[in-house]
């Protein structure tokens, strides 16, 4: 590695500030001092080209440390080495004379920087096209905002021949406009072998401009990497801490509010506490905050549904009209009195639960979860939910994952949602491996792991998800999470652009096959791309062209694969599995295994699993014979469908009607000979 153009080794810095006995009898007295420090062997190595980014919270010394490699200020002790030329922004009001107008101040700034004055006069036009002041680059600097002043400063920097530009927060106080072209110039420079150091609050300008970040905090560098990994890491901490949570909150910080509004709900690091959780929630709404509007409006709701109809209703308007989807869901359900309309449908799928499939179950937990305005009805709605994953049903599971995500009609868990998401993932629930995908790429409610996120995403991706897809490709071309791999990366990115037209190349197949306009070679190889790219349809239509020799060859192994593909990418393919492991005469049927496939689709409202299992246990078929399990399941596949079930349960039915008639007749036919005699 080549030598750094920056080294701090041991730097330490510290200032005398008054001391604070707690006695107000300061007048015409000497104030007595101690030491603060703001930096302790710090040492730090940058690098030629490099983009560092310096975060940290307010008086972790960004400014100080700038200040100390620019040799503004020196360190009590230590050393800092520079090679090269520095130019810097560290205070938008050095070098500049408030009573001089923007070109004057070009003219004085530049000769600062050690210009020559012919040269900037020369230079002068095109700094003032790229600061953009306009008219106002003719008025005296005392007249500018603190934004205009960075352009103007930024736009002197720029033009220096210096080899480490130094940028203190000026990309902060400009417009977005101008920060987004200054940041690309920053890249400019990067690319031409400059070196920057930057500061910013903003955590967005940092990681879009930055390829390197340091975090201040406790007199050290806290953290030092890759600029996401600090970033995220900073924001996670700022976002988990409560006492720098409730200092934001009491400044008016909205999104503070609602967040700590979470803290006092959940007991997040700090005491359960309704009362709180319910004021702050009140005035993060107040602010606007969408999603505390739509909160409050919950909160109202569940306290007097009646009384606080009319401004939940208002409150749920609000939160529409700003994009939050239950919102409008509320919205709608209140303004049309939808409670109405659909008490018949909650009635009737609570009578078909009660009595009914897993998938039922889900069903009515669906309808309640849709209903709930009050948190009676969120808990019922999970308690629902819970039941139906416990039974097996993939999609109550995903449900019941985001429900304990969110903390709606249960305590927030997520370690619980994890869980559930984890189950549902199992059973190949595409929604439940991308929510896990994300949970881990975001870093927010979990430790970010960059390797389970891909892992997740691939998974998702080769069920057939196209979002997945596109980030699997993405992932892999930039190393992220997984090794770089340019080849495999260009593969996935072919298969989602292909995906788009999946279904045009099944209609392909299907109409080619009846005009008889492609050869086989051609339908299989449109089929096997389908297939490749995710597409079940065209995977279990191969399959079974394979398997009965529909036009190809027959293939019985092939077939076999292909049904297990198809298996592990929907609820329809593991059916087709379990029946093609019976058909196949090939191999000893694993029964067991059949079974368990039939069993998990029937909990997910398969009626020909439902029926299939029926019949095992009919005949004895990989599980005891039982009569009972028979006619349980027999009746479940009817009452979902299955047309084969139907027809042996009015059997069923007609054979009861004419034993119970003939009954009738024996019976009457004895009391008549009773009377007779």
């Amino acid at each position: 590695m080549s030598e750094p153009v920056i080294k701090l080794s041991g730097v330490r810095k510290s200032y005398r500030i008054n001391a604070d006995d707690g006695s107000n009898k300061r007048l015409f007295r000497k104030r007595e001092t101690e030491e603060f420090v703001v930096f302790d062997n710090v040492n730090l190595e940058v690098q030629e080209g490099e983009v560092l980014g310096i975060i940290g919270r307010n008086g972790a010394g960004k400014s100080t440390f700038l200040k100390i490699i620019s040799e503004i200020i020196e360190p009590d002790c230590g050393t800092v080495e520079i090679k090269g030329k520095i130019a810097s922004i560290l205070e938008l009001s050095m070098g500049f004379h408030n009573d001089l107008t923007g070109k004057e101040n070009i003219i004085l700034r530049s000769e600062l920087y050690g210009i020559p004055r012919k040269v900037a006069l020369e230079r002068l036009d095109e700094i003032v096209e790229y600061s953009d002041l306009g008219k106002f680059i003719d008025n005296p600097v005392r007249t500018y905002s603190s934004g205009m002043k960075a352009r103007l400063a930024f736009s002197v920097m720029i033009f220096v021949d210096a080899d480490i530009f130094l940028v203190d927060e000026a990309l902060s106080t400009g417009d977005a406009a101008f920060a987004t072209k200054a940041s690309e110039h920053l890249k400019n420079l990067v690319r031409n072998g400059k070196t920057v150091l930057m500061t910013s609050h903003n955590i967005r300008t940092i990681r879009s401009s930055c390829n390197r970040a340091i975090w201040l905090s406790d007199k050290t560098i806290f953290m030092d990497g890759p600029v996401d990994e600090v970033c995220d890491a900073y924001s996670k901490s700022i976002m988990e801490s409560f006492e720098e949570t409730l200092k934001l909150a009491e400044g008016g910080s909205s999104a503070a509010q609602y967040r700590l509004a979470g803290f006092y709900r959940h007991g997040v690091n700090v005491e359960k506490n309704m009362a709180e959780y319910r004021r702050w929630i009140e005035e993060a709404s107040k602010r606007g905050h969408i999603p505390a509007i739509a909160e409050y409006a919950n909160l109202l709701m569940d306290e007097d549904p009646i009384g606080n109809r009319n401004v939940a209703l208002g409150m749920y308007k609000e939160a529409a009209e700003g994009g939050n989807f239950d919102s409008r869901k509320n919205y709608a359900y209140l303004r049309g009195n939808a409670d109405e309309h659909l008490a018949l449908l909650k009635d009737v799928m609570r009578r078909v639960a009660e009595s009914g499939t897993p998938m039922d179950v889900a069903m009515y937990a669906r309808v309640v979860s849709y209903c709930a305005n009050t948190e009676a009805d969120r808990k019922l709605a999970y308690s629902l939910y819970s039941d139906a994953a416990d039974a097996g049903n993939a999609e109550a599971m995903y449900r019941k994952g985001t429900l304990l995500r969110a903390g709606i009609g249960v305590e927030r868990s997520i370690e619980g949602a994890i869980e559930a998401f984890e189950s549902a993932a199992k059973s190949h629930h595409p929604k439940a491996m991308i929510a896990l995908a994300e949970l881990y790429e975001d870093g927010r409610m979990i430790d970010k792991d960059l390797e389970k996120s891909f892992s997740w995403y691939l998974a998702s991706a080769e069920s057939g998800n196209t979002k997945s897809q596109y980030q699997v490709a993405t992932m892999l071309s930039e190393g992220i999470g997984v090794e770089k791999d340019d080849g495999a990366a260009e593969a996935w990115f072919c298969r989602n652009a292909e995906s788009a037209l999946n279904d045009v190349r099944l209609y392909a197949v299907e109409a080619a096959q009846r005009r008889k306009v492609c050869s086989k070679e051609e339908i299989v190889t449109l089929l096997e791309s389908a297939s490749d790219s995710g597409y079940n349809k065209a995977t279990s239509k191969l399959a079974d062209m394979k398997f009965n020799g529909w036009g190809v060859s027959k293939d019985v192994d092939a077939a076999m694969d292909l049904y297990e593909l198809s298996a592990t990418r929907s609820l329809r393919g593991k059916v087709d599995l379990a029946k093609r492991l019976l058909e196949d005469t090939t191999r000893d049927p694993d029964k067991s295994r059949t079974f368990e496939l039939f069993e998990h689709a029937a909990a997910n409202g398969d009626h020909y699993a439902m029926y299939a299992i029926a019949c095992m246990y009919r005949d004895g078929v990989g599980v005891p014979e039982d009569r009972d399990l028979y006619k349980k399941y027999t009746h479940m596949a009817a009452d979902a469908g299955n047309k084969d079930a139907i027809q042996v349960v009015q059997k069923w039915a007609f054979k009861e009607k004419k034993r119970q008639k003939k009954e009738a007749e024996a019976n009457k036919a004895a009391s008549d000979k009773t009377e007779g005699e």
